[in-house]
């Protein structure tokens, strides 16, 4: 279910916290659970609420989505570990590009789902995995799917926070890294649960937050 925001005497009340992520199950497992069993086909029907176009664009990019993991374990049969740690990278690098462009959001969001497939099967850098969550939802939020921005920000979020901190030598020479990546991602999740679009601004590797530049 998305994160919603709670109306009391007309004040915005902060969404809670995510749940622990062992309780979020695997995104695309849980989006494959939920997505309608005939939209493989094609035949849809749109709930009253929502217009047939716009429901049929939605079960179209769940269903892309899917299919980039379908996609990524058939790449990676056979595959040692080190050659899809480097696919991984590449795919990291290749969704970045299209994600700076500001304008191939959709391109991004399935380059950054194939990576996150692939990320999920080494298991070995989680680091990476939660901010593939990240990056997905802010691909959604740009997107203007607010709901499921917030669910897949959820995710990130849980799974920063079970990260361990880093050394002592670490922290002192570039902060509480995962701290500010929690901050940036909880800050997101309330401007999509506000119904608000996201600014341009990104956090690097080190936890700073940035502008784009030209790629």
């Amino acid at each position: 279910p998305g994160i919603m925001i709670l109306v009391v005497c007309n004040k915005m009340v902060a969404p809670p916290p995510p749940p622990p992520v062992a309780a979020l199950g695997d995104p695309l497992d849980v989006m494959e659970r939920g997505l309608s069993p005939s939209a493989r086909l094609g035949a849809l029907a749109a709930p009253e609420e929502e217009s047939q176009p716009r429901w049929l664009e939605r079960q179209y990019g769940r269903v892309r989505m899917l299919e980039e993991r379908d996609d990524a374990e058939r790449e990676m049969q056979g595959k040692s570990h080190d050659d899809i740690s480097r696919r991984i990278t590449t795919l990291l690098e290749e969704a970045r590009v299209a994600f700076m462009k500001g304008s191939e959001y959709g391109e991004s969001l399935l380059l950054y789902t194939k990576a996150l497939a692939m990320t999920r099967r080494l298991g070995d850098d989680q680091v990476i995995h939660a901010t593939c969550l990240h990056n997905i939802a802010s691909c959604l939020h740009h997107m203007d799917e607010m709901m499921e921005a917030q669910e897949w920000y959820a995710r990130a979020i849980a799974l920063f926070r079970a990260q361990a901190p880093g050394g002592r030598l670490s922290r002192m020479i570039s902060g509480d890294i995962n701290s500010r990546r929690i901050d940036f991602s909880e800050s997101r999740m309330k401007m999509a649960a506000e119904g608000r679009m996201p600014g341009a601004a990104f956090l690097d590797s080190h936890g700073t937050e940035r502008q784009p530049t030209n790629v």
